[in-house]
């Protein structure tokens, strides 16, 4: 049989194929996976690999725009990296991540993200680790300080408050997502999926600082948090240290 491979962006009548793949090669729910099919998944990011004119593997490719060295730039996630099992040791993700590039290099997205499973998968690819950070709770007891208060966010009318300490504590940094009022909205609804929590950090009623954080296989995983300046960072230190007990 000639097992021909080909990669072309997916159909709208391979939803279902792709969306079963995901399930099929990943742990998440299936309220995670509609929702995530729902609000992310689109054909025209979507690159399928089709041996002898059947699905065997996808990738996605979700746009952002984000900010380095005071640019704008466009940029792809690559997300949902799968193959069929009897598809598998064909070279198939290989050729996959090769056509994802020339994708987003034909639409001038200059930068490739995305979140390995597993780091050594992709350095034969050249992608590297830019922001990663593991604490282990007891290096906190030194940098921590007693600073303003915490309160639960109220992601239906605050978002605009978080963005502006997003925008605060961006100022001189680089590699960061110049995010939109949608893109916040997603980040709440997935945290919520994940039975996660969001605090806000307040000095005399001033917003200065928020963390947004779930708990798994007895780690405390923080999405995000940002803070005005180094107190704000040192009362949210203290925040996640009064955690140790988890």
């Amino acid at each position: 049989m000639n097992n021909t491979i080909s990669y072309e962006l997916v159909k709208e009548a391979d939803r279902e194929a792709v969306k079963g793949l995901w399930q099929y090669c990943f742990t998440d729910d299936d309220q995670f996976v509609q929702w995530y099919f729902q609000h992310y998944y689109s054909p025209l990011n979507t690159l399928g690999a089709y041996k002898n004119g059947q699905l065997a593997g996808s990738t996605q490719m979700i746009p952002y725009t984000i900010s380095l060295r005071g640019c704008a730039l466009e940029c792809g996630y690559i997300v949902g990296v799968d193959t069929a099992p009897e598809a598998r040791r064909d070279g198939i993700a290989r050729g996959m991540l090769y056509h994802c590039l020339e994708t987003m290099r034909r639409r001038q997205q200059l930068i490739a993200l995305l979140m390995p499973f597993e780091g050594s998968f992709y350095y034969p690819y050249q992608w590297s680790f830019c922001y990663f950070h593991h604490w282990d709770i007891n290096e906190l007891k030194l940098q921590r300080g007693s600073y303003g208060e915490m309160r639960p966010v109220n992601p239906q009318v605050e978002i605009p408050l978080l963005n502006r300490i997003y925008e605060t504590y961006l100022v001189n940094k680089n590699g960061y997502v110049i995010r939109k009022n949608d893109q916040w909205e997603n980040m709440f609804a997935e945290l919520k999926m994940e039975n996660g929590y969001h605090y806000l950090l307040e000095a005399d009623g001033k917003p200065e600082g928020y963390i947004l954080y779930y708990f798994k296989d007895n780690c405390m995983m923080i999405k995000e948090m940002a803070y005005c300046h180094y107190k704000a960072r040192q009362g949210l230190l203290n925040f996640i240290y009064s955690h140790r007990s988890h």
